[in-house]
């Protein structure tokens, strides 16, 4: 049982030291596909799709 818990801290601690990692590289990507205006447009096209679907759901919920 105390190999469990042990096994746990660990991971969770490893999880949580990766978190700002996680963040720079989204952050980085971002910054990329912002700065392409190629890349902007699947991007805005997303967007739009998510927007469409909450308001589909937003109008079902009414």
């Amino acid at each position: 049982m105390e190999n469990t818990t042990n096994a746990m801290e660990t991971a969770i601690t490893t999880i949580t030291g990766a978190m700002p990692n996680v963040f720079e590289l989204v952050e980085t990507v971002l910054t990329e596909v912002l700065g392409n205006p190629i890349l902007v447009i699947p991007l805005a096209i997303s967007f739009i799709g998510i927007g469409v679907g909450v308001y589909k759901m937003l109008r079902k919920a009414v």
